[in-house]
């Protein structure tokens, strides 16, 4: 069952968090930022919590990230940089303890509609800031990477549309769910995707929409299948008779200025495939990888500024291996399963199933030319995610002794 209200300490700690979680620009040592702090200390004051009351967290996810965490070992010994292996090591061990904390607080805590409404008002504003800016100058360039790309207060514009395009599909999933007011905020949150003229953000929200709505029973009837099986047609019929002319106009397009619609994805193409390839050499002279964080070490020769892999899936196998990416897909799968899982009692799901599978939509296709997998926010999201599934199965969490009060019996409903 899903608590009937959050309480207002746990909706001011969140608060707290939700504020801080996109200040990625200000970074401390080890690549923190200001979230991470607070964030510490509520893992350690939490888990004494669970320690003092007996209680058993669930830890989802947990093999796939064995597999990662095992390749990531492997690939250590053949690491230029040791210390930038066992700093990233430690990053995702931090992120997935973190991520099981705030799955087990939020599930027995929050009421996650109440969570994703202030996630939701961040975002927004952020978003509206970010468009204004871009198109009026309203901040003079403050939350500006050069003339017309948004980066918000990330490091950036990626990051920063992937944190647009994550909370747009849990806004989404909060609304269907009877929030009606959070309609209010996606025009908000697809602006602030625009002002960010991130061409990976964009596919990731046109991928998740698409699984959203293939997923939803309305638009699976027999009436709208010959509906769209008409208009592939029709589309195909257009595209063979004008082909030069379509080709063209998608030439067109995808060569104009960075901030149109998929404006310079040629170039990010270029950029990227260059980059890629250097990956691809690197991978076939070190099959076990070369170590977490170590390919911005190695790269550089061929694709120019870049540092990183720009694809989860390339980024695991050339610093992790083969375990690496078995391990990715298989997380990706992980998080494909608890959606099945939800659907089996979507009528008690505290989020709405159709925008959360266009949330794992979104990411399976985002992470094709950006690595999100070190995003906080997309954690946080998973967290979401998992709370959802133990507020809808009302798995119940192992009794304390008689003499420690469950702290979660005045928030569940029958209980």
């Amino acid at each position: 069952m899903s608590p009937t209200t959050s309480r207002p300490t746990a909706l001011l700690i969140l608060g707290t968090m939700l504020v801080l979680l996109p200040i990625v620009a200000i970074s401390g040592p080890g690549h923190t930022a200001p979230v991470d702090f607070v964030n510490i200390l509520f893992i350690a004051a939490y888990w004494c919590v669970i320690v003092a009351r007996r209680e058993s967290p669930a830890f989802p996810f947990l093999w796939p990230l064995w597999l990662i965490l095992l390749g990531s070992c492997i690939g250590l010994y053949c690491a230029p940089s040791l210390s930038t292996g066992l700093l990233t090591i430690i990053q995702e061990v931090y992120l997935y303890v973190w991520v099981v904390t705030m799955a087990h607080f939020l599930a027995w805590s929050c009421r996650l509609t109440s969570v994703i409404s202030i996630w939701a008002a961040v975002a927004a504003t952020l978003g509206v800031l970010a468009f204004g800016d871009v198109h009026f100058g309203l901040l003079h360039g403050l939350m500006l990477e050069g003339a017309n790309r948004a980066q918000g207060t990330f490091e950036n514009p990626n990051m920063f549309g992937n944190y647009l395009l994550i909370s747009f599909f849990l806004t989404w999933a909060a609304a269907r769910a009877r929030q009606r007011v959070l309609y209010l905020a996606l025009p908000a949150l697809v602006a602030g995707i625009q002002a960010t003229a991130s061409n990976g953000a964009l596919l990731g929200f046109l991928s998740g929409c698409c699984g959203a709505v293939a997923v939803d029973r309305r638009y699976r009837s027999r009436r709208a299948i010959g509906a769209l099986l008409i208009v592939a047609a029709l589309g195909m019929g257009v595209v063979s008779i004008w082909r030069d002319q379509v080709q063209a106009l998608a030439m067109e397009v995808i060569s104009a200025e960075r901030g149109e619609i998929a404006g310079a994805a040629l170039k990010g193409y270029g950029e990227r495939t260059e980059l890629w390839s250097e990956a691809s050499d690197i991978i076939r002279r070190t099959p076990t990888g070369v170590g977490p964080g170590n390919f911005q070490v190695l790269s550089g020769s061929v694709s120019g500024d870049y540092n990183s892999a720009h694809n989860d899936y390339l980024g695991m196998l050339v610093e992790r291996g083969p375990l690496g990416l078995v391990g990715w897909l298989a997380f990706l799968a992980a998080i494909g399963y608890l959606l099945f899982r939800l659907s089996t009692v979507a009528d008690r799901s505290p989020l709405a199933l159709e925008p959360l599978c266009g949330l794992f939509a979104a990411i399976v296709a985002h992470a094709g030319v950006v690595e999100l997998s070190h995003f906080r926010h997309v954690w946080l999201a998973l967290a979401l995610m998992a709370a959802a599934l133990t507020q809808a199965t009302g798995e119940p969490v192992p009794s304390s002794p008689p003499f420690v009060l469950s702290p979660h019996e005045p928030l569940l409903e029958g209980v």
